[in-house]
Order: structure tokens, then sequence, then C-alpha cells
């Protein structure tokens, strides 16, 4: 009885010990491949390994500023850059952005929504109403912005105003990149340094993640795949 017990006792502390191991593992792994993809993703328009990785420590300093993210920033790099903007202009397209959301509260989906829509603005080339009022919504400030540079009608109907001042969508989105860059900065609050310790602590699962990737692709390969095709035989 004392046998079986001590027994019981050490099977219950090893899995005690072991599932929050394996599951700390399997989210240090998905983050790993999260961050591969993103990498992998950022290379299609820096071309190089190198200006990957450059871009990437640069990008990470951004994101420490309040209203951003790693994730999305670099999502909102691939887009902009795509739409021919430099690495450069890019990151500071997408500082200003983050700043201004962060003065009036938005967080990272607002973030995320206002460069979808940077983007169509920029792939149709002209500044069209359906794009331009959801960043407004997301950033108010740039109402009175548009407002002083361009009139009203400018908020009325942006894209027979911006035709008829030739002003295209990629030479706006500069316009209002250079005229929120003098409005008032985000303080770093205890929301924003909690958001970077999260961050940082993100990052350090996905380094380690990626250190298993191979392992665990091993495992997958060598064993889990083979049982489950023996497994669909066997059924």
């Amino acid at each position: 009885r004392f046998a079986s017990d001590v027994t019981a006792a050490g099977t219950a502390l090893s899995i005690g010990f072991s599932a929050p191991l394996i599951a700390a593992g399997a989210a240090a792994i998905k983050a790993g491949s999260d961050m591969e993809s993103l990498t992998m993703g950022l290379k299609a328009v820096m071309k190089t390994s190198e200006a990957t990785a450059a871009e990437m420590a640069k990008l990470r300093e951004v994101a420490k500023l309040p209203g951003l993210g790693l994730e999305e920033l670099v999502k909102g790099a691939i887009r902009l850059q795509i739409l021919g903007n430099s690495a450069n202009e890019s990151r500071r397209i997408m500082a200003e952005l983050g700043n201004a959301l962060a003065v009036v509260g938005g967080g990272r989906e607002d973030f995320n929504e206002v460069i979808r829509q940077l983007s169509q603005l920029g792939a149709v080339g002209k500044v069209t109403k359906e794009n331009l009022d959801p960043i407004i919504e997301r950033i108010p400030q740039l109402a009175a912005i548009i407002k002083e540079k361009f009139g009203a009608e400018a908020l009325g109907d942006p894209a027979k105003t911006f035709e008829k001042l030739g002003i295209s969508s990629q030479q706006f989105i500069k316009i209002i990149t250079d005229e929120l860059a003098k409005g008032e900065r985000a303080g770093n609050t205890y929301k924003n340094s909690w958001k970077n310790i999260q961050d940082a602590a993100t990052n350090a699962a996905a380094e380690f993640g990626k250190t298993l990737l191979p392992i665990a692709q091993r495992v997958l390969d060598d064993f889990l795949t083979p049982g489950i095709e023996k497994a669909k035989a066997l059924a």
C-alpha cells in the first residue's frame, strides 16, 4: 500500500511538473514560429537577411513607443513598403500614427485598421472618403489638420478636392505624417510600460522557441506523422 501510494504521488508530481513545462515549450514554439513568419514576410520587402535583421532591430525600438507592437509594425512596414515607401519612411509614418493614436487612447487594433485603410488608399492612388473616414474616426485630430490645410470640402469630398489640388495618396500620407509630427506627444504611461514588459517576454519566448523549432519539426516528421499514418492504415 505504501509503495503504491509513493508511486502514485511520484506520478502526480511528475505530471504536475511536466505539464506546465510542455505547455511553456509549446507556447515558445508557437511564438518562435510566429516570429519566423514575420521575419520571412519582412525579408520579402527587405530582400536580404542582413537588411531584414537590421530593420527588425529598428522596428523593435519603435515598438517601445506608446500604441505600437512589433507584430503590427512588421505587418505595417510590409504594407507601406509595398506601396513604395522606403524602410525609413515606413517607420516614420508608423511612429507618428502610433503616437497620434496613443494621444487619444487608441491601441493596436486601431493601428492595424489605420494601416489597412492607408494601404487601400495608397493602392488606389487617390484619397477617398471611404478610406479617410475610418482613419479620422480613430485619429480625430486629423480632421482639424485637413480642414486647416485644405478646407472643409476636403472632408466632405476628399477625392474631388485632392484631385483638384493635384495631391496623390502618397503625397497625402507624407503631408499628414509631417503634420502629426508637430502635434502632442504621448507620454510613457504604466499601460505602455506593462505593454513593453509583455512584448519583451514574448520576444524572449520567440527566441527560445526558434531554437526548439528544428526539434519540433523532427518529432513531427519522425514520430507523429508516421504514427498517424499507421493509425489510419489500421482503421
